[in-house]
């Protein structure tokens, strides 16, 4: 997608029958580029899970979503690493992103329209920036961003590729990021982030495996279609990268 439809779900279009989120498991790449590219990595040689979990008043739901995911990573025989409240600085997390095979940041988001540079991820002391994001060098699997605008991008950098949060960890050596494209409710972003990791758990954490994470996001979509209709509360997240 390019223009303003960079910015829309393609899950919450419509087809006159039902939103194409609950009917097809939907990636999304940033350009046909970078999708060759990522086809060409074979999976992480990681095993470390890495959970981090960074909440305040205005969404008390991060705590217990960072640590349900994080139980439930270490129940199913991972390796887990959880960096939650004042223990997620930004050299703490920055540190253990580069040696995690997953990655799950439960932590409030910005997009900034006027200087994308600077979005990025609210953590215990600071914010980390896209600058800092890019500068990775990881061998991620997947990344899973539960804050608010992760995956929207902004003006093209200078060399002509969108600069965002989720665009930033894919140029680093993330193969997915799962990322939303708008302001996203506590509640809800905690249910899906929850099923999210179930579902590929329970269905496709292996590399043969013809259940992938786009699948996985589809049938979270679809159960919640049966529960909060409006794609307001469901459809802003997107999986971005490769299936």
């Amino acid at each position: 997608p390019d223009g303003p439809l960079s910015s829309v779900p393609p899950g919450v279009l419509h087809d006159g029958s039902q939103w194409l989120a609950a009917r097809y498991a939907i990636t999304v790449a940033p350009s046909a580029a970078v999708h060759q590219r990522l086809l060409a990595r074979g999976d992480s040689r990681r095993r470390t899970r890495l959970v981090v979990g960074v909440h305040d008043d205005r969404a008390p739901r991060i705590a217990a979503e960072a640590v349900e995911i994080a139980t439930s990573l270490g129940d199913s025989g991972h390796r887990v690493q959880a960096l939650m409240g004042p223990e997620a600085t930004r050299s703490a997390v920055l540190a253990a992103m580069a040696d995690a095979a997953t990655i799950h940041v439960a932590a409030h988001g910005r997009f900034d329209r006027q200087q994308p540079h600077a979005s990025g991820l609210r953590l215990a002391d600071r914010w980390v920036t896209v600058t800092d994001l890019a500068r990775l060098m990881l061998d991620t699997d997947l990344v899973t961003l539960s804050g608010c605008e992760t995956g929207l991008g902004g003006a093209a950098d200078r060399g002509g590729e969108a600069v965002g949060p989720a665009l930033a960890l894919l140029a680093a050596g993330a193969r997915r990021v799962v990322a939303s494209q708008w302001s996203v409710d506590d509640g809800i972003t905690h249910e899906v982030m929850i099923r999210l990791h179930q579902a590929w758990s329970e269905n496709g954490t292996s590399s043969d495996s013809a259940f992938d994470v786009a699948s996985a996001l589809s049938l979270v979509h679809h159960e919640m279609v049966e529960r909060t209709p409006h794609p307001a509360h469901w459809g802003g997240f997107v999986l971005m990268g490769r299936n």
